[in-house]
């Protein structure tokens, strides 16, 4: 029979689990900008949020299908060092800038980074040199780099816009800001360098249409939390008129679905993006909704059949959560419009009559032959009365 003490040791020793479990909790961080997508958006498409030849930060830096870039990563930041006078030196100064950064750049994820602070700062380094390098030599083509199969294999450099804009795939701007401004600004002699915002939009300018850079002034440079956040505050509308026409491409339709989930994930986020994808999924529900605004310009199809476009926006809009649908006002006018009695008698006569030209002409003819008759019997009640 055991004695009491080693029953009551047993009892308590969950207790002491809990205990250490509790301890080990980290403090949530109000201030994140990067996380997971959603399940119920990754659902409705889980390629689009998924990165397809390289990973950038944590969440999916132990994807073994994303391994084979990691000797391009170590090839790019030896470049980027040798850029500078000294690179040992360089290295050395940013390493330990990064490791001074590391609850920044924890706080920059919505869940816990299980990785040890070196570790965490060696994937930061590694990732931003990479990034600002890839940059730099799309900026300015070296011809001594013809050799880089990054550059020379032709499907490269789209997938690496697409997989650099992804939600899960992202670092700190911050980190590619500090390690900017030490290498790259250090070299330049004096001579005028692009900013880091600028670089950036030239490397995505190819792959996104339709991005204002002149509604990204200072506020939208300095506040970006990530390359996805940048490019989104390029979309934001300069004045209260969204322009909805442009081509979409496939990468295109991936960016708008990442900027989404960053947007329903990110409160302090205006939902711009959201909003006009839920304006045209009230617009849209058939091919032929297509058709109409085909023919008035406001989309221009770059995706094949009507129905295909019809199925993306009608895909698109499912499980999405909007908390301030910034066309409200539009659509409440459209709809005032629309139950006004007569709008709605000059649409139903349109509908009817006016779609075929020999209905056109045949109302026509109709109209001038009343009007004859009209006219013929006025002037023969008129002979009846004497002058």
């Amino acid at each position: 029979m055991e004695e009491p003490s080693s029953i009551q040791s047993a009892d308590t020793h969950w207790l002491e689990s809990i205990k250490i479990e509790l301890a080990e909790l980290s403090p949530l961080s109000s201030s994140w900008t990067i996380c997971r997508v959603p399940t119920k958006l990754r659902n409705t498409n889980k390629d689009a949020y998924t990165p397809h030849i390289i990973s950038v930060g944590p969440i999916h830096h132990e994807e073994r299908s994303l391994k084979g870039m990691e000797a391009h990563k170590w090839r790019y930041m030896l470049s980027l060092l040798e850029r500078t006078q000294n690179a040992v030196a360089t290295l050395d100064a940013c390493g330990k800038a990064i490791l001074r950064f590391d609850n920044d750049v924890r706080a920059s994820y919505a869940e816990w980074i299980n990785y040890s602070n070196t570790d965490l700062a060696k994937m930061m380094l590694l990732d931003g040199c990479f990034i600002l390098e890839l940059l730099l030599r799309y900026s300015n083509p070296d011809p001594k780099l013809q050799s880089d199969p990054i550059f020379t294999t032709s499907w490269m450099i789209l997938t690496l816009q697409r997989d650099l804009a992804l939600l899960e795939n992202q670092i700190p701007f911050f980190v590619l800001e500090w390690l900017f401004n030490f290498t790259v600004r250090r070299t330049a002699n004096g001579l005028a360098t692009p900013s880091l915002p600028d670089l950036a939009l030239r490397f995505f300018r190819s792959s996104i249409n339709n991005v204002n850079e002149e509604t990204l002034g200072a506020g939208g440079r300095q506040n970006s939390h990530h390359l996805l956040h940048l490019i989104h505050n390029c979309y934001f509308p300069s004045s209260p008129r969204i322009e909805t026409k442009g081509k979409r491409n496939s990468n295109n339709i991936e960016f708008i679905q990442n900027f989404i989930a960053f947007e329903q994930c990110f409160q302090e986020s205006s939902q711009y993006i959201t909003s006009y994808v839920l304006l045209m999924d009230r617009l849209i529900d058939t091919a032929k909704d297509v058709e109409v605004l085909e023919r008035r310009r406001i989309v221009a199809n770059d995706l094949g059949g009507r129905d295909d476009v019809a199925a993306m926006f009608n895909n698109i809009c499912k499980q999405i959560v909007l908390r301030d649908f910034y066309f409200a006002g539009l659509c409440e006018q459209v709809n005032e419009y629309y139950h006004r009695r007569w709008n709605r008698y000059k649409a139903s006569l349109k509908r009817d009559y006016c779609t075929n030209p020999w209905t056109i002409i045949s109302l026509l003819g109709a109209f001038i032959l009343i009007s004859l008759t009209a006219v013929q019997t006025v002037y023969s009640v008129l002979g009846y009365y004497p002058h």
